[in-house]
């Protein structure tokens, strides 16, 4: 079968992944990319630049030209919307292409996704069994597919096919298909190479998505961890295929085991030796794994604060860490010489002023080396959307425009609550690793000052822009080379 793959904003190894398992079933695939560098996927949002850079028609004609037995869409909350209008495009012209959407966003609310009359199918959780499976079913005749985790239409009714068990070893799966994204955007190729050397998360943060895969998979094992040797042979391969310099490991949470990290940093400094960056938890940032880490060649780490306040984060964000776990982790980190990131959410439920002042005051204690910063969004079934309404922040009224994916980037409701108020706090923490301790301390003291403050979204990724040169390591060059490709549409 001819499939046709349709994603923006960004790499997305889902689709590379499941790009790689209908290869190796024999069906032939064909990636249909929008960059929407204004659009915000990718941390520049613009809204003239965004409409008048649009491209969605552009890929459903090509959609149309190339002429696919099956469209699929790997859909976002933030780009459902995006997926809806093109397949509308495609289902007006050429009704005989399937469409499917998977993502978390459908695998959230798949009935509410297949009320929409352009999505024939939904595809919940993940696909990397059940997708090739139902291809191959749809080219032998079978109309009604019953394939775990698809779900779709049948004479006006709905029709859910529980979710295939998760894979547990990850080393059965086929390595992930970059040559989709590479191809079709050449500047992919200068980012750090982005893997995974494991699936899932150990927690369940009310505000994310794992929050709902934990309900999904209930009683299963969700963090899953490939071998050493697994990873090893794809950064091999992608060092000598791609000539790549520097990693980033997009796992929920790094492996922590420490067997495990003794065998992977002893391998990754003889094979691989490259820089590499991870995400980790504080709890797990021991003297001993940071150092281990630190000497295969670990420069960067980050942790996901979200909240500088015990409280919030214990009753609201369901993140169970102290403020002293956390000066200890980022010591750690320091000693060993490896760089410091920070994410912190602005508008969760039940937060106070006191609580932001206080947070100011917490991080430039800690001295990082740059703070992301971002709008708390309610993202259809999370728990977080109780707090919401609890707070009063969400109405009941607000709850359909959740669940349709409506205010994805700029809370929905009467949810941003003193938005002004929280641009001076989001100003003070970007300009955290910019200054000296004095200096921040006193502007931060200075009500006449925090009046004057630039503010706003323009501010803040100048501000981030200036914390990465600093650092020697700058995102937004890579945003800019991927909207100046060459191969940057469809």
């Amino acid at each position: 079968m001819k499939v046709a793959l349709i994603t923006s904003g960004q790499e997305v190894m889902g689709v590379e992944h499941l790009s790689a398992a209908v290869k190796q079933r024999g069906h032939e695939v064909r990636l249909f990319f929008d960059p929407q560098i204004f659009g915000g996927a990718m941390f520049i949002r613009v809204e003239y630049l965004k409409e008048r850079m649009d491209l969605q028609s552009k890929i459903a004609a090509q959609i149309l030209e190339w002429s696919p037995d099956l469209a699929g869409f790997s859909c976002m909350t933030h780009n459902y919307y995006w997926c809806l209008e093109i397949a509308q495009k495609i289902k007006a012209k050429n009704p005989s292409i399937k469409i499917i959407f998977g993502g978390i966003h459908p695998t959230s609310l798949p009935e509410t996704v297949l009320t929409n009359e352009c999505v024939d199918m939904v595809a919940m959780g993940e696909s990397d069994i059940s997708f090739p499976e139902l291809l191959d079913r749809l080219e032998n005749g079978d109309k009604q597919p019953e394939v775990g985790g698809i779900c779709y239409r049948n004479n006006g009714d709905f029709i859910f096919n529980p979710v295939f068990p998760l894979e547990n070893d990850l080393d059965t799966l086929p390595l992930a298909d970059k040559e989709i994204y590479y191809e079709k955007v050449p500047a992919f190729r200068k980012y750090p190479y982005s893997i995974m050397a494991s699936r899932g998360c150990p927690y369940a943060c009310t505000y994310c998505c794992n929050d709902v895969l934990r309900r999904l998979y209930k009683g299963q094992q969700l963090v899953r961890t490939r071998s050493v040797d697994s990873v090893i042979s794809e950064l091999k391969m992608a060092k000598e295929r791609y000539g790549i310099r520097e990693v980033r490991f997009y796992d929920e949470v790094f492996p922590f085991k420490v067997e495990w990290l003794k065998e992977f940093t002893e391998r990754y400094v003889l094979e691989i030796g490259l820089p590499f960056q991870i995400t980790y938890h504080v709890k797990f940032a021991s003297e001993e794994q940071m150092r281990l880490l630190k000497s295969a060649g670990c420069f960067q780490v980050v942790f996901g604060m979200q909240s500088a306040s015990e409280r919030i984060r214990h009753d609201v964000c369901n993140r169970t860490y102290s403020n002293a776990e956390v000066i200890q982790a980022i010591d750690i980190c320091k000693r060993n010489d490896i760089s410091i990131i920070l994410e912190h959410i602005f508008g969760l439920p039940f937060e106070t002023h006191i609580e932001q002042e206080e947070a100011v005051e917490f991080y430039r204690q800690l001295q990082p080396d740059i703070i992301f910063t971002y709008w708390l969004t309610y993202y259809p079934e999370t728990s977080i959307i109780q707090h919401g309404l609890d707070a009063g922040l969400l109405q009941e009224n607000d709850l359909p425009n959740i669940r349709e994916g409506r205010g994805s980037y700029y809370q929905v409701g009467t949810a941003i609550r003193d938005r002004p108020v929280l641009l001076v706090y989001q100003t003070l923490l970007d300009l955290i690793p910019l200054l000296p301790v004095g200096m921040h301390r006193w502007i931060s003291h200075q009500t006449w000052l925090r009046r004057l403050m630039p503010r706003g979204y323009l501010v803040h990724a100048g501000l981030l822009f200036m914390a990465g040169i600093k650092l020697g390591r700058n995102e937004y060059t890579k945003y800019i080379q991927v909207a100046f490709s060459k191969k940057n549409v469809p």
